[in-house]
């Protein structure tokens, strides 16, 4: 049985790519998020997540988000998010270790920006950006060690 709280998270970024391991204790939450124009493949190692997608329509300041799904993904499962629709949360319903792999747009202000509701007009949530602080992730899906690699040409 591997410890999850004992299992560093990494990341490595590519030219265009990032990879990245994840390791959630059952509970943790990822608020909602959006990756700002990207596109991702979510593999779940071990464990279980509830991941809710939401479609967004950005109007002035504020993200008008409407559920398109919410599942359940397991061991062996996988998700893809794609650019346009690239907002979602993630809860860890047991300990989870999660492969993720997506594009890094060159020149990209964002790759993450949280959410926070602010508003709902029917089944539309009207969300604001806010900072990591007010998303209130756990420091330890926060600590992330880059790790350096050499592309091969």
């Amino acid at each position: 049985m591997i410890d999850i709280g004992e299992l560093k998270n990494f990341e490595i970024y590519f030219p265009q790519m990032q990879v990245d391991r994840s390791s959630m204790q059952k509970g943790e939450y990822v608020p909602v998020h959006t990756h700002g124009g990207h596109f991702g493949f979510l593999y779940i190692l071990s464990g279980s997540v509830l991941i809710e997608t939401y479609a967004s329509q950005q109007v002035d300041d504020k993200f008008h988000l409407q559920l398109q799904h919410a599942k359940i993904y397991g061991a062996h499962d996988y998700a893809f998010v794609t650019k346009k629709d690239n907002v979602h949360s993630i809860k860890a319903l047991e300990d989870t270790l999660i492969l993720d792999v997506f594009s890094v747009q060159q020149n990209s202000e964002n790759v993450q920006k949280f959410l926070r509701v602010v508003e709902t007009k029917g089944d539309v949530l009207v969300a604001v950006p806010i900072t990591v602080e007010e998303a209130e992730v756990s420091p330890r899906l926060l600590t992330v060690e880059t790790l350096r690699t050499s592309i091969i040409a």
